[in-house]
């Protein structure tokens, strides 16, 4: 009871820590396209490479979504005892159908080999560039591991860029070397507490997922294998670990692409496309940084300091070229209510999120606080918002996973925000909301009902004959059966779009309809994908890609998507893919990728 009574005492004082002035916001929301492997490049990652659930830390199983707290317990307390060698073993530990069918691919029940290569090589086309120079966009990436150690290269040159190492990131890792459980030299990412400070920028916010993705469990580094060109780290970090004490010493200094006037900042290049060379790589970044962290089994603690500095000046003198950061994290692993808060502090700028789950056996409720000043530095942070640039922003997230059976899983969440200073056209605070609600029904005959409705409503400003803030209302309602034969899977998906202005009376419609076929039979595998559209509104629809590949198609008008994919495996370590998209009788938009892929 005192134990639960300080964590309410804790999570109530960082609910109500001040807001201080104003942060910078991009404005870009995220677009939620369905089912969270659609979105996060770390679970492409884990796809790619397995946990062993017979092996695997607590920690690293976190990186799951769909397990929560009390199945990893109970995979944990499992394994102990008896070796887990299949899904059958997880179904009597209480993982239920639904569960098992999101996790499948991410798992294995074997040790991986102690010495490990795996090469990518991607070619890349678009037909309304082949005509230009430097068309092609290019594409590899090689990791090796021997035992501890484990080294990669990364490589990707975009359309009509000539330098075939536009783009390229680095590494050499060790690993339990005695009290140093992680050392990194090159690129590398950094997670820690909630994300204010330090998290990817390509990790998920909201999803279906409705009581574990929006909190972050662990502080850990690792090797930046993305090939998004900005706010990766690159220097030395180390994650040591003495007794209960973790720590986590860092050094950067790195090159970054930006728009300058006036040789002061303006943006920096998100794109990665580098035509003019005087502007690639023209702002140096510096930074370094201590996390130390106190944990036991029900609690830890930490604290975390990093100063930066950009050796160009901002031409917003509201952003700030050069600034200590300190923020503090608290959590408590109680698997009945586990909380989880961090308190950030940059520039006499403060922001802060918090959040406790109240778990039974069949019902998960997550309740999150955040608030976020304005003009609050988020360069390498991603904590959980409405929206990808965090800052300026306060907000309440309610979530609840329900399982009334083993074969059907709910989620429903409801996320209310306020961004109480100004932002860019609108000159005065605005609001908004969404709501979720998610079913997964496994049926018979390994088919499987998934549906989908999300309505999001929100001030905006809108420029018609007189520029005004409006209020805007999203509805978005999606169906798919899934039925697998043997080999063959079956994916239809139905779509309904909608947004409405009320105060105008303008009303945007559209539906999506798309049918993916793919076969498997080891040696020889194909997917076929086709969509069709009529609407006024955007869609994005994931596309079924090459091993590694995350892309969404975007469509919209009256138009017919074609997406086909087909791979061969003559032996176990080589793989060969090729994959052609694009809309029917509008030639500029085929593309097509060939792939080649070495694992042993």
């Amino acid at each position: 009871m005192k134990i639960l009574l300080i964590e309410l005492i804790i999570l109530c004082l960082i609910f109500c820590c001040p807001r201080l002035l104003k942060a910078q916001d991009d404005g870009t929301e995220y677009e939620i396209t369905g089912f969270l492997d659609e979105l996060s490049e770390e679970l492409l990652d884990l796809k790619s490479h397995p946990l062993n659930i017979n092996t695997a830390s607590m920690s690293e199983m976190e990186k799951i979504p769909w397990l929560n707290s009390d199945q990893i317990e109970e995979i944990i307390k499992y394994r102990n005892l008896n070796q887990i060698r299949n899904e059958k073993q997880l179904a009597v530990i209480g993982i239920d159908e639904i569960t098992l069918s999101e996790i499948r691919d991410y798992i294995s029940f074997k040790n991986t080999a102690p010495i490990r290569l795996n090469h990518v090589y991607r070619l890349e086309i678009n037909r309304s560039k082949i005509e230009y120079p430097s068309c092609l966009k290019l594409y590899s990436k090689t990791i090796l591991k021997r035992g501890k150690l484990e080294a990669g290269f990364i490589t990707q040159k975009d359309e009509m860029e000539k330098d075939l190492l536009d783009y390229y990131s680095y590494y050499l890792q060790a690993n339990d070397l005695g009290i140093i459980n992680n050392v990194i030299f090159g690129k590398y990412q950094i997670y820690s507490g909630q994300g204010i400070l330090f998290s990817s920028k390509l990790g998920v916010g909201k999803s279906v997922s409705a009581t574990t993705t929006p909190v972050k469990k662990r502080t850990y580094i690792k090797p930046y294998t993305s090939s998004y060109e900005l706010w990766a780290l690159e220097g030395v970090c180390a994650d040591i670990t003495l007794d209960e004490f973790q720590i986590i010493p860092f050094i950067s200094k790195t090159s970054l692409s930006a728009n300058l006037k006036s040789n002061k900042i303006t943006s920096f290049n998100e794109s990665g496309l580098h035509y003019d060379l005087q502007n690639k790589n023209n702002v140096e970044e510096a930074i370094i940084g201590l996390l130390g962290k106190y944990e036991t089994q029900i609690f830890s603690a930490g604290l975390n300091y990093y100063s930066l500095n950009f050796d160009h000046e901002f031409a917003d003198p509201k952003i700030i070229n050069e600034f200590s950061a300190f923020s503090m994290d608290l959590s408590f692993f109680r698997s009945s209510h586990p909380v989880h808060s961090e308190i950030a502090l940059i520039n006499k700028k403060m922001s802060c999120l918090s959040s406790i789950t109240l778990n039974t056996k069949n019902i998960h409720q997550l309740f999150l606080f955040r608030s976020y000043s304005n003009n609050f530095p988020e360069w390498h942070g991603n904590p959980f918002s409405s929206q990808s640039g965090f800052a300026n922003e306060t907000g309440f997230y309610y979530g609840i996973t329900f399982r009334p059976g083993n074969k059907i899983k709910l989620n429903f969440y409801i996320d209310l925000w306020k961004f109480p200073e100004t932002r860019y056209f609108e000159k005065m605070p605005t609001v908004g909301n969404e709501i979720m609600f998610n079913c997964n029904l496994r049926l018979p005959d390994d088919q499987m009902l998934k549906f989908l409705f999300k309505q999001k409503n929100k001030e905006k400003y809108i420029s018609l004959d007189e520029s005004k803030i409006r209020d805007l209302q999203k509805n978005n309602f999606r169906l798919d059966w899934i039925k697998q034969y043997n080999n063959i899977k079956l994916q239809t998906r139905f779509e309904l779009a909608s947004e409405y202005l009320p105060f105008v009376k303008i009303f945007k419609k559209g539906y999506l309809f798309s049918q993916l076929l793919k076969y498997n039979s080891g040696f020889f595998s194909i997917a076929l994908q086709i969509a069709a559209t009529d609407s006024d509104l955007l869609f994005y629809l994931y596309e079924y890609s090459v091993d590694g590949a995350l892309s969404n198609a975007i469509l919209k008008g009256n138009n017919i998507y074609y997406n086909l994919m087909a791979g061969v495996k003559p032996v176990d370590f080589l793989k060969l893919q090729l994959k052609t998209s694009g809309i029917l009788k509008d030639n500029d938009t085929m593309k097509l990728i060939f792939q080649v892929m070495i694992n042993f």
